[in-house]
């Protein structure tokens, strides 16, 4: 409707052909520069969304299990939430922009024996270890004649491929876990003080 607006008042107001072309050309520059706005905007709160909800299952998973028994919770700290709470620490890490060289490569070195004491070689954890080495070498050899921007690449795809790493672990799994069957003689009544 915008843009019929300005079209209609283009041609009542303009008896000149020429005239009609500029400003039938300055409205669609206008149109297109807001549509490019409007995508930002879309794609900015798309991305907030989707950071929102990677951070709601992170959380989730670090939570320890807990089940009701009628004697009351119990409350179960597991190898996968142990697991997960770690993760979740180098992922808010590997989030935080660190501009000082020695912290950022004290969080790469971190990430390194992180995946060496997981013990797998998906090809998940041999593209992050790639990443991580380079970003190392880089950072030691002080290249500043690459740029700000490859670091900035490098740095979101490493931040992609270790959160595709969290939720591909175990650690989503024990989102799922079963309520554990316990044996409990209903004749012992609970010690009380």
């Amino acid at each position: 409707q915008w843009r019929r607006r300005g079209e209609r008042k283009i041609l009542i107001t303009c008896g000149n052909i020429e005239r009609k072309r500029e400003l039938t050309k300055a409205l669609l520059v206008k149109e297109t520069c807001l549509l490019r706005k409007i995508e930002a905007l879309k794609n900015e709160a798309h991305s907030k969304v989707k950071a929102n909800k990677v951070e709601q299952s992170i959380s989730k998973m670090v939570q320890p299990k807990t089940w009701e028994t009628s004697y009351g919770d119990v409350i179960v700290e597991t190898p996968e939430t142990s697991l997960a709470r770690e993760m979740k620490g180098i992922h808010d890490d590997v989030l935080k922009k660190i501009d000082k060289t020695p912290a950022r490569i004290d969080l790469l070195q971190r990430i390194k024996l992180f995946l060496h004491r997981m013990h797998s070689s998906t090809t998940l954890v041999k593209d992050i270890l790639v990443l991580v080495n380079r970003e190392i070498e880089i950072l030691q050899r002080d290249t500043a004649e690459l740029g700000n921007d490859m670091l900035e690449g490098m740095r979101m795809r490493l931040t992609n491929l270790f959160t595709k790493l969290v939720f591909k672990t175990n650690t989503l799994d024990g989102l799922k876990a079963t309520k554990p069957k316990l044996l409990i003689n209903k004749s012992l009544q609970p010690i009380t003080t």
